[in-house]
Order: structure tokens, then C-alpha cells, then sequence
């Protein structure tokens, strides 16, 4: 069977890591800031993969040109819940790290383009 391998912007594991380890064992969380060069390979390729993995329980996307977050969330072996956060106020809430945030918190110090701040729905 082939293996992927990808390095994450953030992951999350609560396994100990060993020197000269390579690899992450059982992650739980993983981030990707996307990017105008990187968000099609990250929703296309990464984010299949990590859904893949079966220790991982939660996968988010955070855009670096705007305010925007989607969250995927493992409701069980097959489902997976998808939350579209477009707006500053709207809430992030990380099961796996016990974290609720607003966008505008997560995006504090991100200088974002007056014109990006909020998608229009």
C-alpha cells in the first residue's frame, strides 16, 4: 500500500514523539493555512489523506487572504461534519484542544486587506 506524507502547518498528537522520528504517531488535529499557491492541492490531496488517518478528529482550514475557516469534524468512522466560518464574530470551537474562539481572535494580528476581512454570503 502506498504511503503519503505531508507536513501540516499545525498537528496536534498526544503520543510522545522519539528522536529521530520522522513521522507523527495517532494525530488528532491538523491545520493548513491556505494560500492562493497551496489551497487546491491542500483541499484536493491533504485533506482526503488526513480524513484518512483514522486517530485524526478534527482538519482546519484557516485563509491567509481572508477572514474565512472551515472545520471538519469526525462524527464517526464514515461522517464527517463540515463548519464554514465566514464572519468575525462567528465561533471556532476545537473539541480536540478544548478551545472556542471567535475568528476575529484568531485573526488578531493577521494584516488582511480592508476588502477581505468578511466574505459576502
Amino acid at each position: 500500500m502506498k504511503r503519503s506524507y505531508y507536513q501540516a502547518d499545525l498537528l496536534v498528537t498526544c503520543e510522545p514523539s522519539r528522536p529521530g522520528d520522522r513521522a507523527v504517531a495517532a494525530p488528532l488535529f491538523v491545520c493548513e493555512v491556505l494560500s492562493e499557491s497551496t489551497e487546491l492541492f491542500d483541499r484536493r490531496c491533504k485533506v482526503p489523506e488526513y480524513r484518512a488517518i483514522a486517530s485524526v478528529r478534527e482538519v482546519l482550514l484557516v485563509d491567509s487572504e481572508r477572514m474565512f475557516v472551515e472545520l471538519h469534524r469526525r462524527l464517526d468512522e464514515r461522517r464527517w461534519l463540515t463548519e464554514i466560518l465566514p464572519r468575525p464574530h462567528d465561533e471556532l470551537a476545537l473539541e480536540t484542544a478544548g478551545v472556542k474562539l471567535a475568528l476575529v481572535d484568531l485573526y488578531e494580528d493577521v494584516a488582511l486587506p480592508a476588502a477581505n476581512l468578511e466574505l459576502p454570503l
